[in-house]
């Protein structure tokens, strides 16, 4: 039993019409969703699966390499030019980012072999927290850089003092002019 109110406006249905229940007229088959970390088909995963893709790493240098050239020679457009740095830049971004999580992974490991020769001797577990480990990383670069040259190590400094003092910069409040 239904009411129509105008021609355009939906159909009202009484509400003391008891609503039927959905069923489905053809089942449909659907696939189920396996968790690859679960599924026995699939096999155990092995931890060192990021070494098999290290070669992707030095693709992208030389594509870094290939953009770089193309963007010194002057066929190229205003516009091509800044789309090439852009993705020349997103490249060297990634690369960056994953010698960052290599770095920490491995001062992870480091720590972590430690800190199981001194629970054999019997002492109580420590887990570093993510900060303890950046912070070591860090001194894994400061101790690098140093390796490299009294140079390289000022020019490092000096980027970093800038750094914190445009930040500094964007937290000092403003003078109002009224």
């Amino acid at each position: 039993f239904c009411i129509m109110s105008k021609h355009s406006a939906p159909e009202e249905i009484s509400s003391k019409k008891p609503v039927g229940v959905f069923q489905q007229a053809v089942p449909i088959k659907r696939r189920k969703r396996a968790d690859p970390r679960f599924d026995e088909r699939i096999g155990e995963v092995k931890r060192s699966w990021g070494k098999s893709y290290d070669f992707i790493d030095e693709i992208k240098t030389k594509e870094i390499n290939q953009i770089t050239e193309l963007t010194k020679s002057k066929q190229i457009s205003e516009d091509e030019k800044a789309h090439l740095e852009k993705a020349r830049t997103i490249l060297k971004d990634q690369l960056r980012t994953t010698k960052t999580k290599k770095a920490l992974e491995q001062v992870k490991r480091d720590r972590r072999r430690e800190e199981s020769a001194l629970v054999a001797k019997g002492k109580k577990p420590y887990f570093a927290k993510k900060s303890v480990l950046k912070q070591a990383v860090k001194e894994q670069q400061f101790d690098q850089l140093q390796n490299k040259g009294p140079a390289q190590l000022e020019k490092w400094m000096a980027k970093k003092s800038k750094r914190k003092a445009s930040k500094q910069r964007k937290q000092m409040p403003r003078r109002r002019m009224d």
